[in-house]
């Protein structure tokens, strides 16, 4: 019987023990759950502030994107009209360049034959004067 009232006695403080830790663990547990409570409250209330400034923000970015569009468009139109002038200039900058080039061409052959009439001259006289020293 003694046995059995150790027995007895050990499971009371057992089942006390756990009963307490059970009681601990609970209270930290609904302490938590207001924590997270309490945050997803002020979560809920910054996403809905967010969400308001994000339709403002969305918006105002929309606004400059089509200000920016239209930029780039004028900005493309006016590239079109100066390329075009720049094309018209080009092709008459092309026409004055191959003129300039053919009478340059023309100078340097006209100059290559008389140098090279000149060569053969020097090189008939090279002859000669080789001929009278042998």
């Amino acid at each position: 019987m003694l046995k059995g009232k150790v027995f007895h006695n050990l499971m009371k403080k057992l089942s006390n023990g756990i009963k307490k830790l059970q009681n601990k663990i609970m209270q930290r547990l609904n302490q938590a759950l207001e924590r997270v409570m309490l945050m997803d409250k002020v979560f809920h209330n910054l996403m809905k502030k967010l969400s308001n400034g994000t339709e403002k923000l969305q918006n105002k970015v929309m606004l400059q994107l089509n200000l920016t569009l239209e930029s780039v468009t004028l900005t493309g139109r006016v590239s079109h009209i100066l390329m075009k002038k720049l094309s018209n200039g080009t092709e008459k900058l092309q026409n004055k360049v191959i003129l300039q080039l053919s009478i340059t061409l023309d100078y340097h052959m006209k100059r290559g034959m008389a140098s090279n009439s000149h060569l053969k001259k020097l090189l008939s006289g090279t002859e000669k004067l080789q001929s009278k020293v042998r």
